[in-house]
């Protein structure tokens, strides 16, 4: 059987699936991402100030502004004197020692003193030190508190306790109103001087914390200049003492200065001594300052600037001798060490 297909037009077809197609609504474009929020992080916003350069004078502040120059850096392991105080560093650290002028630009009296302004020292660690022991006069070494008249000016220092090694590249001060001055010190401090300084390091900022030390030269220890005189052996035991055979007496002689600016106590632990021997070990003896010219049990009060020669005995047996005898103010201050090995 046979079937006729009828010719069917495809024309109508296409117009409709044409006019569907333009009908159709065209695709929205992808939407645009969105920035990230911004984080917000408090305590970054940096203090507003100036890049200050040594030697040159700046109004620091707004509602007090006070005119300040920073004369010179300088590291240091000597005392300092700050009215009645004496501060020194422990054996891990220095002082930074900074010496500026303050000058009153007001038409009417202003008044300065320990805290008019901050000093923050940040060292090559990044990490910040504060100064806090005050404001000394630098023609008097008084505290600082007085009213400058307008135009006066007046000198004076304070110092920042900083590690023992390294460098402090940076120094802000800062005023009342949080204004600041930010100091490159990079190559504008002034080197460590004295025998303190660590020659290994290379940097003139690094101090030792023992320290090697000279028969006849004065060093510091705490409030007091400290001579070691002379060192010898005695075989001649001391009154009220018993020597066994072979034993002696070991006697270190000593100078000490009162550096406090008041009446000073010394006695026999004021000085903490301790002895090595020529095998390295530790030499175990009872402490006890002696008259520089009796067998007596002697401790006195100084007055500033007033000197007492004193006598400390060891003990060792025959065999033994003393190598190293070791010296320091107590507590973790810094030692000095003293070669007597050479002393039969």
């Amino acid at each position: 059987m046979y079937f006729r297909l009828n010719r069917i037009s495809f024309a109508p077809i296409a117009m409709l699936a044409a006019t569907v197609a333009l009908a159709a609504p065209k695709p929205k474009p992808a939407p645009k991402p969105k920035p990230p929020a911004k984080r917000v992080v408090l305590g970054t916003k940096q203090l507003s100030g100036d890049q200050a350069v040594p030697g040159q004078e700046y109004t620091l502040g707004k509602g007090w502004p006070m005119n300040f120059k920073l004369n010179s850096a300088e590291y240091t392991t000597d005392r300092v004197r700050i009215g009645e105080q004496i501060h020194y560093p422990t054996a891990a650290e220095k002082l930074l020692l900074i010496r500026f002028t303050y000058h009153n630009p007001q038409s009417s009296e202003q008044l300065v003193r320990f805290d008019s302004f901050a000093f923050t020292a940040v060292d090559d660690t990044d990490t910040n030190h504060e100064a806090r022991q005050g404001v000394g006069v630098e023609s008097t070494q008084m505290d600082l508190g007085v009213r400058l008249k307008p135009g006066q000016k007046i000198d004076a220092y304070t110092f920042i306790r900083v590690p023992a090694k390294g460098t402090v590249p940076k120094l802000i001060v800062k005023s009342r109103d949080n204004l600041v001055l930010r100091y490159d010190l990079k190559g504008k401090v002034k080197p460590l001087t004295g025998p303190a300084l660590d020659p290994a390091a290379n940097d003139g900022a690094t101090a030792l914390s023992e320290v090697p030390a000279e028969i006849g030269k004065t060093y510091q220890m705490g409030v007091f200049d400290v001579t070691v005189d002379g060192v010898e052996y005695s075989t001649t035991a001391l009154k009220n003492q018993q020597l066994r055979a072979g034993e002696r007496n070991f006697i270190i002689t000593v100078t000490a200065k009162n550096a406090q600016p008041r009446e000073q106590l010394l006695r026999f632990d004021t000085i903490p001594i301790k002895c090595t021997d020529q095998d390295g070990g530790r030499i175990s003896f009872p402490q006890r300052m002696l008259a520089a010219s009796r067998d007596a049990d002697f401790n006195t009060r100084l007055a500033l600037g007033k000197d007492v020669k004193v006598r400390f005995p060891v003990k060792v047996g025959g065999d033994q001798q003393v190598a190293k005898v070791a010296m320091s103010s107590g507590g973790d201050s810094r030692t000095y060490v003293f070669d007597t090995s050479a002393v039969k």
